[in-house]
C-alpha cells in the first residue's frame, strides 16, 4: 500500500506538468485519483511503522487536509468576490475582471477563472458561471442570488466580506477544544484497547500463583475491570462522534443540523435585501431555492406562503423554528423605528456567537470526563502491570 504514495504524488504532478487546459474531467480525475493514492500511501507508511499511528491518520489527517483545502478555496473565492465587488462599484466589466484575474495564475484557480469568462460571454448568469466551475459555498449562492434580484452586486456580497472578529475568535477557540476532544478520545480507545489485551493476554496472576500467594483485593478488582475493558470502547467512540459531528458543523457541511444553526445566514440576507429595498415576498422564495437542506427549504417555503397569506414574517419565521421568541421581539421592535437591517445583522451575528460557544461548551465538559475516564485506564494497566510484582515482594520479605 506504500507504494501508492509515489503514484499519488505523480498523477497530481502531472496536473501541473502536462498544462491540461479545457479538460476538466481529466482534471477531476487525475485530482481524485491522485489524493485517494496519497493518502492510501501514508495510510500505509503508518501502518508498518504502528497501527495506532495508521488509526491516526486514518481518522484526523483525511479531515483535516480537506478542512486546510476548503480554507484554501474559501479564502481565494474571497479575494475573487472581492475584486468583483470593486469592479461593480467602479462599472467595471466583470467577464473582463475574471478575465485579468485569470490571466495573472497558471494553476487551477486561474483556468476555472477563465473558463466562468467564457461562460458569461456566452450568456450565462455570473451565479450560474461561478457555481458551475467553483461549486460555490451556500453563502455565495445565496449572496449572488441577492445579487441578481437587486442589481446591487457590491452590497449582496457584504454577507460574504464582511468579518467580525469576534467570530473568527470564537470559531478558533472552538476548533481548537475540538481538535483537543477528538484526541483525547482517540487516546483514551487506544488505552482501552491496551488494557483488555493485557488483562486478557498477560495473566499476570498467574506470576503470583506460582509463588503460591493470593492476589490482593484490589489487583482482582482490576483485573475484573480489565476483563470489561472492550465494553468501554463504544463510550468513546461515542465522544469521537460527537467531536466529528459538532467539526462537520463548523465546516460547513449540512446533514442533521439543528434549524437554529441557519439564522445566522438567513437574518445576514434578509438585512441585505432589506438595505436594497428588495420585498420578502420574493427573498424568502429566493433563499428556498438555493437551500440544499430539506427541512430549512421546506420551512422557508411554508413560512413564504404564510406570509403572502397575510402573516407577519415574523411570526412565520417563527412559527417554522427558524426564529426564536427574543428574536422576534427584537424584529418587531426594530421595525416600529424602521431599523430592521441593524436588527437582522445583530441577530445574525448572536446567534453564530451562541452556535460557537454551545460547540466549545460540549467540547469543554467532556473533555475533562474523557480525561477522566483515561486517567482511570491509565491507571488500572499500571496496576495490572505492577501490583503482582509489588504484592509478591511485600509478602516474601
Amino acid at each position: 500500500m506504500a507504494a501508492l504514495l509515489p503514484v499519488g504524488i505523480a498523477l497530481l504532478l502531472a496536473i501541473h506538468l502536462l498544462r491540461l487546459n479545457n479538460q476538466r474531467m481529466l482534471i477531476r480525475g487525475l485530482q481524485i485519483g491522485g489524493w485517494v493514492m496519497v493518502n492510501l500511501g501514508l495510510f500505509g507508511v503508518f501502518l508498518s511503522l504502528a497501527f495506532p499511528l495508521a488509526i491516526f491518520y486514518a481518522l484526523f489527517v483525511p479531515f483535516f487536509i480537506w478542512d486546510v483545502r476548503r480554507l484554501y478555496w474559501r479564502s481565494e473565492l474571497r479575494a475573487i468576490f472581492a475584486t468583483l465587488a470593486v469592479a461593480a462599484e467602479k462599472g467595471a466589466s466583470l467577464p473582463a475582471t475574471l478575465d485579468a484575474l485569470g490571466a495573472e495564475r497558471h494553476d487551477t484557480l486561474g483556468r476555472r477563472l477563465q473558463d466562468c469568462c467564457q461562460a458569461i460571454r456566452g450568456g450565462q448568469s455570473l451565479r450560474a458561471a461561478l457555481n458551475q466551475n467553483f461549486s460555490l459555498p451556500l453563502q455565495a449562492r445565496v449572496s449572488l442570488r441577492l445579487a441578481e434580484l437587486t442589481g446591487n452586486l457590491a452590497s449582496s456580497l457584504r454577507i460574504i466580506l464582511v468579518e467580525d472578529p469576534e467570530t473568527d475568535a470564537e470559531l478558533r477557540k472552538a476548533k481548537g477544544r475540538l481538535a483537543y476532544f477528538a484526541i483525547a478520545s482517540w487516546i483514551a480507545i487506544m488505552a482501552v484497547m491496551m488494557l483488555a489485551t493485557m488483562s486478557f493476554r498477560a495473566a499476570p496472576w498467574r506470576m503470583v500463583e506460582e509463588f503460591g500467594l493470593p492476589p490482593a483485593g484490589f489487583f482482582r478488582w482490576t483485573l475484573a475491570a480489565g476483563e470489561y475493558a472492550w465494553y468501554w470502547v463504544p463510550l468513546f467512540l461515542l465522544a469521537l462522534l460527537i467531536a466529528a459531528y459538532a467539526g462537520a458543523v463548523l465546516s460547513g457541511i449540512r446533514l442533521f443540523r439543528p434549524r437554529a444553526y441557519e439564522t445566522p445566514l438567513l437574518m445576514s440576507a434578509l438585512g441585505a435585501a432589506m438595505r436594497c429595498g428588495l420585498p420578502l415576498t420574493t427573498v424568502l422564495p429566493a433563499l428556498r431555492d438555493e437551500y440544499p437542506h430539506g427541512p430549512v427549504r421546506r420551512a422557508l417555503d411554508r413560512a413564504g406562503a404564510a406570509n403572502l397569506a397575510g402573516q407577519s414574517w415574523t411570526e412565520a419565521l417563527r412559527q417554522h423554528r427558524l426564529l426564536g421568541d427574543a428574536d422576534t421581539a427584537l424584529l418587531e421592535a426594530a421595525s416600529r423605528v424602521r431599523n430592521l437591517p441593524w436588527a437582522c445583522d445583530q441577530i445574525a451575528h448572536r446567534h453564530a456567537i451562541r452556535r460557537l460557544r454551545t460547540l466549545q461548551w460540549v467540547a469543554g465538559t467532556l473533555a475533562p470526563l474523557v480525561l477522566l475516564l483515561l486517567a482511570c485506564v491509565v491507571g488500572i494497566a499500571a496496576i495490572e502491570s505492577f501490583s503482582p510484582l509489588v504484592h509478591m515482594i511485600t509478602n516474601l520479605a
